[in-house]
């Protein structure tokens, strides 16, 4: 017995081995991976970074993300304040609506659910310090310079999707102008 442990054991050392590394490379990597893809493509589809792009009613034909939800009005912006602070809002809905921030590595940064209309600038520490951010508006410092922000109306008709897309379009992503 003694012997076919000793054979084995390099083998299985190695197979933990790769099997840690394996691990590792899918928890930090597929997040970065995720949004490498994501964010350039919410870019695309709204005609740039810092613009929002309001998808159309889910269905079995326009569903992009799976699993997502047809009783929801979803927007995205794929944020990007290597230029400086970017300032996004969101008008107050009478059902239930968020908007959330999401960084490069996936990680949700900072959410809003419900409530008045909203209004948020990211930046670096160093941009909101010297930034001339409105009153109104929260500051959410960020680590890194790109991400996405996520709005979502509670739709589950058409009636409610087409009231939630009109608040869509009130939306804002965009650069912070002094």
């Amino acid at each position: 017995m003694g012997a076919l442990m000793k054979r084995w054991r390099g083998p299985l050392l190695a197979l933990v081995l790769i099997a840690v590394v394996v691990h590792l490379l899918v928890i930090f990597g597929a997040p970065r991976a995720i949004m490498s893809v994501a964010g350039p493509r919410i870019a695309d589809q709204a005609g740039g970074v810092n613009e929002w792009y309001h998808s159309p009613r889910t269905t079995a034909e326009t569903q992009q993300v799976i699993r997502s939800s047809p009783d929801i009005a979803y927007s995205a912006c794929r944020w990007d304040v290597s230029a400086g602070p970017v300032r996004v809002t969101a008008a107050a809905s009478d059902s239930v609506w968020s908007l959330s921030f999401y960084n490069q590595r996936t990680d949700n940064i900072a959410s809003v659910d419900g409530g008045e209309d909203v209004a948020v600038v990211l930046g670096t520490a160093d941009q909101l310090a010297d930034a001339s951010v409105p009153e109104e508006a929260e500051t959410v410092t960020v680590e890194g310079t790109k991400g996405v922000a996520l709005l979502r109306y509670l739709a589950p008709r058409q009636e409610d999707f087409d009231a939630a897309d009109d608040l869509r379009q009130q939306a804002e992503c965009a650069p912070l102008t002094p």
